[in-house]
Order: C-alpha cells, then structure tokens, then sequence
C-alpha cells in the first residue's frame, strides 16, 4: 500500500515538472516570438540560441518592429527588443515587462452613428484586456471602410499610468479621403458582356461610395450569374479618391435546350398517348446580362401550354430585376394569366443564408365561355401580392451533378385579390423546397427532396391551382394530372454513378394533394421507378419509366406505368 501511494506521489511530482515548464512557455510572449521565427523556415532563427543567420540587417529591423507592434498591443507597453548585428549571426534580446489593462478608453472624436452601430461598445468604467481594445479598434476600422473610408487610422491617444497595470487613454479616428467605385475593367477580352453592366451586376456602380463588404462579396455576386466565371482573384487598385477593379472573368456556356418525351400505355390495342415538354433557356443573349425562356408543354393529348419568361436585371440602375411572365393555355383551362414581378437585392445575406423580397402583379383573364369541368370555373381576376423569400444553399447546379449539395428555400406572400364578381378579399400563398444531394462513396448517392405548395381553400379557381404529376413532380402519373390548392411530395431517390454526369437511379416519390371541391378533401398518391441519366458528346440524355398510384383515381397498374424519355443540351 506504502509503495503505491509512493509511486503515484512520483507520476504526480514529475507531470507537475513537466507541465510547469511548458504554462512558463505558453505564456512568455517573447517565446512566442521566438517560436513564430523559429518555424519561419525563410528566416533561419535558432530558438535556442536566439540567433539569425545570414539575415539582412533591413529585415531583422522590420522583424523586431513588427515584435514591438505585437507586444504592446497584447499590453506589454514597456517590452523591450533589441538585437546584435553580424552577418554571420544576429542576436536578439527580448523582455516583455509587465502586463497592462485599460482601465477605461473614452469616447474622443468617435461620432453618435458609429456609437449607434456598434452595440456593446464600451464607454463605461470598466478593465479593458488589450485583446478587446484590439478588436473594438478592428470593429471601429470596419466601420468607417463600408462608408467609404478604407483607410481610416483608428488609434488610442493620450496614455496615462494609473497604477502599476492600469492604464487610460482616448480614441482618435483620421477618416482619411473618401473613396468612391470608379471604373470595372474585365480582364478577358472576349467576355460578352457590356461593360456598363458589370457594375450593377457586382453592386459597385460608379461613383457610389466604397463599401468593403460589397468589395469582400465579388465572388458570391457573380455566383448568381451561371454565365459568369472568376479565373483569377480580382485586383483592386486606389488613385485619385477612387478605386478601380481589374476583373478576371469569362463567359460560358449557360445556355441550354431540353425536350422530354412522355409515353403513356392505354391497354391493349388502344394507342399510347404521347404527352411533351420543351425549354429554351437563353442567358444573355445580347450582352445586357438578361434572361429569357420559353417553354412549350403539352401535358394531355391535343391540349398546349406556351410559357414565355423574361428578366431584365438592374433597370434603370437600381439594384433590382423585373421578370415578365406570359402563359397561355389551351381547351383544357382556356385563360391567359399575365403577370409582372419585381424581386430586389438580397435584403440580408450571411454566407449560403439569403433573404429577399419580391412583388407580383396577376391578372386572370378567360379566353372562351366554355364550361370548365373544375368547379369554380374560369373567373376574371386580379392579384397584388407581396412577399418574403428565404433560401439557404446553392441554387445554381444543374440536377446531374454529382457534387454535393443542400438546398433550402421557402417563400411566403400576402396580398389582394379581386374578382370579377366584385368580392374582394385578402390573398395568401406559402411554398417550400428542400433538396439534399449527399454521396455515399465514390459511385453511390442519395438525392432528397421535399416540396410543398399552399393556397387559401376558398374560392381557388382551376385556373389558379397549382398542377402537379408527371416527371418534374411526382412520376407515376400523367403530366400536370392533378389540379390542388395544397400539396406536399418527397422524393427519395438511390444513384449509381456510371461516368461524369452519368448515373442510374431507383425513385421513390409520396405525396398528398387537395381537391379543389368544398369541401375540399384530401389524398395520398405514390409513384416509384427507376432512371438514366447518360452523359453524350451533345448533351445529357434522359429516361424515366414510373408506375403510380392514386385510389381515388388512378388504382395500382402496371398497365399504367409512364416513359418518359428526354434530352438535355448545353450552348
């Protein structure tokens, strides 16, 4: 028992020597130093011996200043560093002294706003660690650059030992010059792209004041434009109280054009129907940095829908774009819905999190007095709506990529509504979208979704609902089947990597739906199958065979399984 207790009075005793030494290490700043120098590889210092060798007095003199600089702003303000010079070998000599506390910094020249700005900033008389000063001189500097002084010098004046730690001061900002955007050179000389829009593209236009976060988030603007690639790292450069950028970037391929093919089994000696879907995307086209798509669907045998979008990015300079939406659909719904939005600037944006906010004008008018079999028929109507837009993620990978990817969006509207009856009523609309694309190795992945769509459960007209089925949303079915004020779907889908943007894959797609009747009744549906993606010279080609089920409507068959076979292309 006696030789035990001894030897753990020995471990103890010698981990108490061992560690003793080491806190002496961490906490002598000079050892810092010297420690930093030492793993400089370029400067050849000897640690032990404090030496450097073969060193340039002019470089030894920089190092030791920037020491100096490094000590006092940790609170050493009486450090001592000084050096011997050779050159063979330099020795250097390094105390620290005493450790300082701020025992209160006053307000000096700094104005209400900045005061305003910065929550916390401390102006009562508390102890203040040089580490905080440090940061509340980083938080003062920042401030001044995103109102257009970049080179603010923010010091402490006016030092005063109050005892043998404690020590007062003052604050005092030199704003300097201010600094405006001038001109945004592209580096590459074959980018279409003209030039006056770059600056509303990165949110610099000219003569606006200089704002450093707006400088810091170049990279992320141009993210929003698929046409647009940074190849290098953009150079800023200073002159005549104005700041030019010199932009490495390039345009590629965004443009695209896909078609999808649906074939629908009818029974034995009955025709399948054949269903299609067709989408020109078109990324600025004649170098305004606008955006154009058509679509051309017929989702049932001898009906059509034609969609043209259009989005014109920053009119009139503002930080906005407007999108003009035109749809025009044939025999089985007979309206024209006409609708303008406007969708500003990200309102807030923290790393991959960014809220914006949009409007929307809708104007329902019917195109024939032909009786439509969903109830509520085709009422003249008119929408103003106003909303709020969260997501999270990237949002501009194409759905072949194998990267990995989360996604997370979800929007929210509230506004007015008139119809042709003259009621009038307040009007309100929710969407969400997850999508998660994680791999489980070097040829398996796992891609989720969720979606989900909710209208008011009055008065919603077929015209108005949303429609879903088909190989976009909810495979099993045909396209745009079903006509709902309210849904929800999951997809869980396995993939199988074959090659670059080529993969096989197994679905399975759960949902619910509401009728549009009154009352309005609720229903699960189910698709599952299995896909190809197979990556071409021209392009990705496509196909999805499916089978579903709807009791309500459409019981379990394979006899009604769907093909869908499509073709995606790249310009």
């Amino acid at each position: 028992m006696g030789t035990q207790l001894n030897q753990t009075k020995v471990v103890a005793l010698m981990a108490f020597w061992l560690i003793i030494p080491w806190l002496c290490y961490a906490q002598d700043p000079c050892q810092q130093i010297f420690q930093r120098w030492s793993d400089d590889p370029g400067l050849s210092f000897d640690s032990q011996k404090r030496t450097f060798s073969l060193l340039p007095e002019e470089k030894v003199n920089s190092l030791v200043d920037q020491a100096i600089f490094f000590l006092q702003s940790e609170g050493y303000l009486l450090c001592q560093l000084e050096y011997t010079y050779d050159q063979e070998s330099t020795s250097v000599s390094c105390a620290a002294g005493r450790e300082f506390t701020w025992n209160q910094i006053a307000r000096g020249n700094l104005p209400d706003s900045l005061l305003e700005d910065l929550d916390d900033f401390p102006l009562q008389d508390a102890p203040l660690s040089f580490q905080d000063q440090r940061y509340w001189k980083e938080s003062i500097a920042g401030y001044y650059a995103n109102r257009g002084y970049p080179f603010a010098q923010v010091s402490v004046q006016h030092v005063i030992l109050v005892s043998d730690t404690l020590v007062d001061g003052q604050w005092q900002v030199d704003p300097g010059q201010m600094i405006r955007y001038g001109e945004i050179i592209p580096e590459e000389s074959k980018v279409s792209l003209r030039a006056n829009r770059l600056p509303y593209i990165l949110g610099l236009p000219e003569g606006g004041v200089y704002k450093e976060t707006d400088v810091q988030a170049i990279s992320s603007r141009l993210s929003r434009y698929p046409y647009l690639a940074l190849t290098g790292s953009p150079k800023v450069r200073f002159a005549n109280r104005k700041m030019s950028l010199s932009l490495p970037i390039t345009t590629g391929k965004a443009n695209s054009f896909d078609a999808m093919v649906g074939i629908f089994p009818q029974g034995p000696g009955v025709r399948p129907q054949l269903v299609g879907n067709a989408n020109l995307t078109l990324w600025n086209p004649l170098g305004f940095g606008h955006y154009y798509k058509l679509n051309w669907e017929s989702p049932q045998p001898n009906t059509q829908q034609l969609n043209v979008q259009a989005q014109w990015y920053h009119p009139l300079r503002l930080p906005h774009k407007v999108g003009l939406n035109f749809q025009l659909w044939r025999q089985d719904t007979a309206y024209l819905l006409q609708s303008l939005r406007l969708e500003s600037a990200p309102l807030f944006q923290e790393s991959l999190l960014k809220i914006g906010g949009y409007a929307s004008i809708k104007n329902v008018v019917p195109l024939s007095d032909s009786t439509y079999w969903i109830p509520g028929g085709i009422p003249q109507a008119f929408q103003l709506l106003g909303g709020i837009q969260l997501s999270w993620g990237q949002t501009n990978e194409t759905p072949s990529d194998w990267s990995a990817r989360k996604l997370a969006e979800i929007k929210g509207s509230l506004g007015y509504r008139e119809q042709e009856s003259g009621s009038r009523r307040f009007y309100w609309e929710g969407n969400l979208e997850t999508e998660i694309f994680q791999p489980m190795g070097a040829l398996w992945g796992i891609y989720s979704t969720i979606r989900v769509g909710l209208l008011p459960s009055q008065n919603i007209s077929g015209a108005e609902a949303y429609r879903i089925g088909g190989f976009a949303l909810l495979r099993g079915f045909n396209e745009r089947q079903f006509f709902t004020p309210r849904y929800g779907v999951a997809t869980l889908e396995a993939r199988l990597r074959t090659g670059e943007d080529s993969f096989l894959s197994a679905f399975w797609d759960q949902g619910f739906l509401a009728t549009l009747s009154v009352p309005a009744n609720t229903h699960y549906v189910w698709g599952a199958g299995v896909g190809l993606n197979w990556k071409l010279a021209p392009g990705i080609l496509r196909f999805a065979w499916a089978v579903g089920e709807y009791r309500a409507l459409e019981p379990f068959s394979w006899t009604n399984s769907k093909i869908h076979v499509g073709f995606v292309s790249e310009f």
